[in-house]
């Protein structure tokens, strides 16, 4: 609920000061009654969860490089930095992406898709292998 006083003939005596603070406190009263009205009691829930939460281990810190430094991870990065060079240098004087397109847009299968097809095909291979490998 709002209160609209007309800013341009502001009460000037105490009586009709008073009439706009009663009618205000009466408003707030509305209000915060039809908040309690809506408020669904929760027998203490919210509490139990805010103390089971505080007892959480603290957050860990940010992980390096190095604990995902594994064996697997540098076999797929070097496999997946070593077709893109060929696919890059194999593709026509490395316009790769250009031809790519252009022949997807023509729906025509050419090395230069094979190529970028490869590139998708590794890249998500590492992701995959990157994020299901042992921590």
């Amino acid at each position: 609920m709002t209160f609209n006083h007309d800013l341009g003939h502001l009460p000037n005596d105490q009586a009709q000061q008073r009439e706009a603070d009663q009618a205000l406190a009466a408003m707030l009263r509305a209000d915060a009654a039809e908040w309690r009205a809506a408020y669904i009691h929760n027998d203490g829930f919210s509490d139990v969860v805010m103390q089971r939460v505080a007892q959480l281990p603290a957050p860990t810190t940010a992980r390096t490089f190095g604990r995902y430094f594994t064996p697997r991870l540098v076999i797929v990065s070097v496999a997946a930095v070593i077709g893109a060079a060929l696919a890059m240098f194999g593709s026509g004087g490395g316009n790769l992406l250009i031809d790519a397109v252009m022949d997807l847009a023509t729906f025509t299968v050419t090395p230069s898709v094979v190529a970028i097809g490869g590139i998708l095909l590794v890249a998500s291979m590492a992701a995959i292998i990157t994020a299901t490998a042992e921590r």
